[in-house]
């Protein structure tokens, strides 16, 4: 027969047990939005360079290497990228919307869609419509 020690610990142990098992989701969700940001974090660091390179060469450039993200030249003018846009998949599903980020220093738009049941979040440059369709 169990003490009443032996009882109160056994309570006390379900109980523990039932709040650590109600915070694993909330963590790993919260591991995924942090991924999510730093992934933001890369497209906006892209998103700079390709700027840099527009105030060097007056175009942008008609490809660059953003493994993993994806980068698309989505205008072009005399065989030279005016427009593009820079994307990456997120783990943590978001409404659609298009906004501009006024982030200090970021300050650019950007558009977060569904596109074949994934969540992705696109920068563009240079032609800003590309982020309203």
């Amino acid at each position: 027969m169990l003490t009443r020690a032996q009882r109160e610990y056994s309570v006390l142990a379900i109980i523990l047990l039932a709040f650590i098992l109600m915070l694993i989701p909330s963590l790993l969700t919260a591991r995924a939005e942090f991924r999510d940001g730093l992934r933001r974090q890369d497209v906006a660091m892209l998103k700079h360079n390709a700027e840099m390179y527009f105030n060097e060469h007056n175009v942008y450039p008609s490809s660059l290497n953003t493994s993993p993200y994806r980068y698309v030249v989505t205008k072009t003018q005399d065989q030279a990228a005016s427009g593009y846009y820079i994307e990456a998949e997120l783990e943590v599903a978001q409404s659609d919307r298009t906004a501009f980020d006024e982030d200090e220093q970021r300050k650019y738009f950007y558009r977060i869609l569904h596109k074949d049941g994934k969540t992705l979040y696109r920068v563009c440059g240079g032609d800003e419509k590309q982020c309203e369709q």
